[in-house]
């Protein structure tokens, strides 16, 4: 009786380990595919999308025995800043995930204006100065980001390689980073979440309309739905194309480049 009980605990357990979206899970599951030489972080607001990437990254290392490191970025801009910080070591503790805070010093003094750039280059600047060559870090942005991304480009007359959208993969620092859920619609990851009864953290900043992305997601987006319902898609084809005309120029430039080599001075 007790060896089957063991057994049922064990079962329980192992289906406790598997994310109850399975569209969640297989688009994860693609990164087993990419070689790792080296560690692998989660970058970890707090915030939903990054709380269910970090649970469903922790669920798939674990059966890989792969390290996994959550770290976190504390701006210091809001005065919940630190009561965030706590709150990430707690949530990536509960799970069994190390989790490493990187604070904004001195030698980053925080702007008057253009503070939502001045946070994302932060942000990007402190994870890449503290990797090692080979360790990937994952990113929590999903389709709807992407969205947000390129319409946020189009406003600004941005050209194909600005309306290409963010990579999925890209060089940063010594390793790379990675947005797993790039291809998933924000509403899967919601859900996941909630499946999970996970805590997650509200970013007060992420409501001001004084950011243009904000307003973008919350005034714009709507807006152009009421005109036409496909626009989420149509902006999703619109970079992909845009991805492959800026890949042919990319390709001629090195071909001619090549083809013809400038002379040395």
């Amino acid at each position: 009786m007790l060896s089957l009980l063991r057994g049922a605990r064990r079962d329980i357990l192992t289906l406790a380990s598997i994310p109850k979206n399975r569209e969640l899970y297989d688009e994860f599951a693609r990164l087993e595919k990419s070689s790792k030489s080296g560690r692998v972080y989660v970058a970890f607001s707090g915030g939903i999308d990054s709380t269910a990437l970090l649970h469903v990254a922790n669920n798939y290392y674990r059966k890989h025995e792969v390290e996994l490191v959550a770290l976190h970025v504390n701006h210091s801009l809001e005065k919940q800043s630190t009561e965030w910080a706590l709150h990430c070591i707690a949530s990536a503790t509960k799970i069994g995930v190390d989790c490493r805070v990187l604070e904004k010093t001195d030698r980053f003094s925080i702007p008057t204006s253009n503070i939502e750039n001045w946070a994302r280059d932060l942000r990007y600047r402190l994870i890449a100065e503290m990797i090692e060559e080979g360790d990937e870090v994952l990113f929590a942005h999903h389709a709807d980001d992407q969205i947000e991304t390129v319409l946020h480009r189009i406003l600004n007359g941005a050209g194909p390689f600005g309306l290409r959208g963010m990579p999925e993969r890209r060089p940063l620092g010594k390793g790379f980073l990675w947005r797993p859920f790039l291809k998933l619609d924000r509403q899967i990851i919601i859900e996941h979440c909630s499946a999970y009864n996970l805590s997650t953290i509200s970013d007060p900043s992420n409501q001001s309309f004084r950011f243009l992305r904000n307003r973008i997601r919350g005034e714009f987006i709507p807006a152009a739905e009421r005109v036409h319902e496909g626009v989420k898609s149509g902006v999703l084809r619109l970079a992909g194309i845009q991805r492959e005309v800026a890949s042919l120029i990319e390709d001629l430039t090195n071909q001619f480049l090549a083809a013809n080599p400038c002379p040395p001075n």
